[in-house]
């Protein structure tokens, strides 16, 4: 990911693609991404420890509403973190990128919802071929098609390049 970010931004491109475990930069970067991934499951984590305590079923529903809008917000805001570490950018810390996108997060949010529709229609249109029976691993409904299965999953996997691909050879104009 930071070769990525480097490459985006920099226009530097990487000799190795090994993990540089020693780098100050890496750890930094590697321990935001894992604060993200804590931040983006506490409020499925929240929602059980209300489930866990009996609480009513409205107020579970608008404490879950709260923190998943705390947590997305949050994210919003510090989402400019990561590519500032990745580059070493001067001041790259969270209270600067709180201050920076601030009146910005209703924009960065919709750029994100935006950039993600794209997945939202493939996992539908999937969905809707391969039926309910996905939610049980194997099987639909009596009858195996992992075939089926591994095809959409290898076609995905090569949009996903595609796609990625597209959005870097975008950024960079040409």
């Amino acid at each position: 990911m930071i070769a990525i970010h480097r490459f985006i931004i920099l226009d530097e491109i990487t000799k190795t693609y090994a993990v540089p475990l020693g780098e100050p930069a890496f750890r930094k970067f590697f321990g935001w991404l894992f604060a993200f991934e804590i931040l983006a499951g506490f409020p499925l984590d929240f929602l059980g420890a209300l489930q866990g305590l009996n609480v009513t079923l409205a107020a579970t529903a608008i404490w879950f509403v709260a923190a998943l809008v705390l947590s997305v917000g949050l994210m919003v805001r510090l989402s400019i973190l990561p590519p500032a570490i990745a580059v070493e950018a001067p001041g790259a810390r969270p209270a600067a990128a709180l201050e920076d996108t601030k009146g910005w997060a209703l924009r960065i949010f919709a750029i994100f919802f935006v950039a993600v529709i794209p997945w939202l229609a493939v996992d539908l249109a999937v969905f809707a071929l391969i039926g309910r029976g996905i939610i049980v691993t194997g099987f639909d409904r009596g009858h195996d098609r992992p075939c089926v299965r591994r095809h959409f999953a290898n076609g995905l996997a090569h949009l996903d390049r595609r796609y990625r691909l597209a959005v870097v050879h975008r950024a960079r104009g040409a």
